[in-house]
């Protein structure tokens, strides 16, 4: 399956809550594995299209040494995913870091289509994000990619990455 996510692509909380319902509906009405398959892919794509243009929750403190190289008096606050992709040709250190999802997406996407979680809580609630280093990105990944078993900030401390807030 192509990937649905271009870099251009925006929407709103509103939106969001809209699509995840009717996918979620779909998905209570699909018959087949394969189709439940594409709809849980389909709200993974969605959650990770509305969290790449909004604001990061947290940045870790390797990717924010990272930043203050390139940026000393730039706050990273306002990057976003878009934004870091237009620097990255001309600052290729950008791409030392990237955007995490603290709870990774196919544990929402569980969440939304198997647990009846409630979706406009768990958009303004749970899709958290954290600029973090390639390399804490790494290894957070070799074992935690798809889930975080003792939740997400237990996780983080394991592998000291220690996170500052930027909300």
């Amino acid at each position: 399956m192509k990937k649905l996510v271009t870099p251009s692509a925006k929407i709103s909380v509103k939106e969001t809550e809209f699509i995840l319902k009717n996918l979620k509906q779909a998905y209570k009405n699909s018959e087949t594995e394969n189709s439940k398959q594409v709809i849980t892919r389909l709200v993974k794509t969605t959650l990770y299209i509305a969290s790449e243009t909004r604001r990061s929750n947290f940045v870790s403190e390797a990717a924010l040494d990272i930043w203050n190289g390139m940026f000393p008096n730039e706050d990273l606050y306002n990057l976003t995913v878009p934004v870091q992709r237009g620097y990255k040709k001309r600052y290729p250190r950008l791409k030392e870091i990237v955007l995490e999802h603290c709870i990774p997406l196919s544990e929402l996407a569980t969440q939304i289509l198997e647990q009846n979680a409630e979706i406009k809580e768990l958009l303004e609630n749970d899709l958290i994000t954290a600029w973090i280093s390639k390399t804490e990105d790494n290894r957070l990944n070799e074992k935690n990619k798809v889930s975080r078993p003792q939740g997400w900030r237990s996780v983080y401390s394991k592998l000291n990455i220690t996170l500052a807030d930027l909300t």
